[in-house]
């Protein structure tokens, strides 16, 4: 993840860590499915876990909260998988904010 922060910081870009926000659900959800039944592209669940985390970066925001589960129910997603899904990428999301802070010298 280092390779990717210090790519990202050279080139001015943002950087996108839903890989990481995946690996937090499977920490402490193992069996919770992130992947379509082909096991190849991500399910309604991994594809909405990554959109959490390309929107909390883009936008710098490491509070997303605010997106309502009213507008998602429809999609298959149970309440408990939305509270897991924006919790993750939350934690990803806030820790991204915490090695940001510029270091004192």
């Amino acid at each position: 993840m280092e390779t990717y922060r210090l790519a990202a910081d050279s080139t001015k870009s943002i950087l996108c860590p839903a890989g990481n926000a995946w690996l937090k659900v499977w920490e402490n959800y193992p069996e919770f499915k992130l992947y379509s039944e082909d096991d190849f592209h991500p399910s309604y669940q991994g594809s909405l876990l990554a959109a959490l985390v390309i929107y909390g970066s883009v936008m710098k925001k490491s509070n997303i909260y605010f997106v309502d589960y009213s507008i998602l129910k429809n999609f298959n997603l149970t309440k408990t998988d939305f509270k897991i899904l924006v919790q993750a990428a939350q934690q990803i999301l806030s820790e991204g904010k915490k090695q940001k802070k510029p270091k004192k010298i």
